[in-house]
This record gives C-alpha cells, sequence and structure tokens, in this order.
C-alpha cells in the first residue's frame, strides 16, 4: 500500500511540474531517438518480408515464421525499451537531478565530473539490467517448458521485465547518493514492489502507439524520483512544493 501510495504521489507532482511549463523540452531527444530508431523498426520489418516466403513451406512453415515472429517481437520490444534508457541516460540523469532540486532544494556537488560518471554508471546498470532480466527469462523458460508452466510466461516475464526497468529509473536517483551497484541491486530487491510498479507504469505508457516511448523515459523518471525522495523520507510536504 504504501508502494502505491507513494506512486500516486509522484504522478500528482509530476503533472502538476507539466502543468507549470516546467520540465516540458526534456521531452523532445525523446521524440528525436524514437523516430530514428523507427525508421530502423521499418527497415527490419522490410528484411523480414524478404523471407515471407518461409511461410510456405508445407507444415512447417507458418508454424516457424509465427514463432519467430513471436519472439523477434518481445526481444523487440525489450531492445528498444533498453535502448531509449542508454541513449536517453544522459537526459534521464539531468531530468532527475534537476527535478529532485525543484523538489527539495537540495544540490549535489560535483560539477560536469560527477554528471559524466552518473551516465556512464547508468549505462552500464542499463545493460546489467538487461543482460539479468534475459539470463533470468532463459532460465525460466526452460523450467517452464519442462514442467508446463508455459501459461505463466506472459505475466512472468511482465513482472521481471517491469522490475529491471524500475531498476534502471531509479539508478538516476540511487547514483546521486553514491550508492554503488551492489547497493542498488540491495535497493532494487529490498523495494521489489516500487521497481515493478515504475516498471509496469513505463510499460503501461510504452503502450500508447507512438507517443507513449517518446514521454515515457522523461515522466517515470520523475515519478521515480518522488518515490525515491519518499523512500528516504526527505521530499516536503506536498503543499510546501506547489507553493515553493
Amino acid at each position: 500500500m504504501r508502494t502505491i501510495h507513494y506512486h500516486i504521489e509522484g504522478i500528482k507532482l509530476t503533472f502538476e511540474t507539466f502543468a507549470k511549463g516546467k520540465f516540458l523540452l526534456y521531452f523532445l531527444p525523446g521524440i528525436a531517438v524514437t523516430f530514428v530508431f523507427m525508421s530502423f523498426f521499418y527497415f527490419v520489418s522490410w528484411i523480414f518480408g524478404i523471407f515471407s516466403f518461409v511461410e510456405r513451406i508445407p507444415l512447417l512453415g507458418s508454424y516457424i515464421v509465427h514463432g519467430a515472429a513471436g519472439i523477434f517481437g518481445f526481444l523487440w520490444s525489450q531492445i528498444h525499451i533498453f535502448f531509449i534508457l542508454t541513449i536517453l541516460s544522459p537526459i534521464n540523469t539531468l531530468v532527475s537531478a534537476k527535478f529532485a532540486n525543484y523538489l527539495t532544494g537540495e544540490v549535489i556537488e560535483g560539477g560536469c565530473a560527477r554528471f559524466f560518471n552518473e551516465i556512464i554508471r547508468m549505462i552500464f546498470i542499463v545493460i546489467l539490467a538487461l543482460i539479468l532480466q534475459f539470463g533470468i527469462l532463459i532460465l525460466w523458460y526452460t523450467i517452464s517448458y519442462s514442467f508446463g508452466l508455459s501459461f505463466l510466461n506472459h505475466p512472468v516475464s511482465l513482472i521481471l521485465s517491469s522490475f529491471f526497468i524500475g531498476l534502471s529509473f531509479y539508478d538516476c536517483s540511487l547514483e546521486r547518493y553514491n550508492i554503488g551497484v551492489f547497493g542498488t541491486l540491495a535497493f532494487a530487491i529490498s523495494n521489489s514492489w516500487g521497481m515493478i510498479v515504475t516498471g509496469l507504469l513505463f510499460s503501461f505508457l510504452y503502450m500508447i502507439p507512438l507517443i507513449g516511448i517518446m514521454v515515457a523515459p522523461i515522466i517515470i523518471t520523475m515519478i521515480s524520483t518522488v518515490v525515491y525522495l519518499k523512500y528516504r523520507g526527505t521530499l516536503p510536504a506536498h503543499n510546501k512544493i506547489l507553493n515553493g
């Protein structure tokens, strides 16, 4: 219940901030990156179209095409998400720091050197999260097909991807307080529901055609920043922020 309350607070503060005309320009990089990635997506789809003749192979053709399409679709969505998070990590890091400063007045010292270290660290975390997610999924698929639990594949995949997506967003805040990689993983595990809820919110926005992936990284970065400050107990009262 605490996790849900924190996220509701995060959503309210984020959209109240947008209503004041603040942080809106940070959506522009996501829009640009999305158009580039979608162009690549249509190119890959065209390549797949060249091999459509495989579907006409008796008995196995349709099975091969649909099976490959299903696997490719899931992997593509996950790679797309983590690609966006990696490319936009400098923006997400900057937005998280500025939004935390806007909410609390807290200034983190360190200058440009610290900022670039945060970017490198976040890219590493995003890649690590992607590797861990796929590793655990492969293990789960092996178990599910061995014990007839395939009907659980979709919810398990959704929960796992949401957990690691959430972890990637919270790392923007964790790095500012010098939390190491293992500390980040410990925080994520001890606040698993927080990671999952944040990741589910991202997935919900991501499902909005085209627009979702453009706006989701900034929105979720700001929501997760609020939630993390709530976990730390350093977020001022709502009315103080609005009147600040």
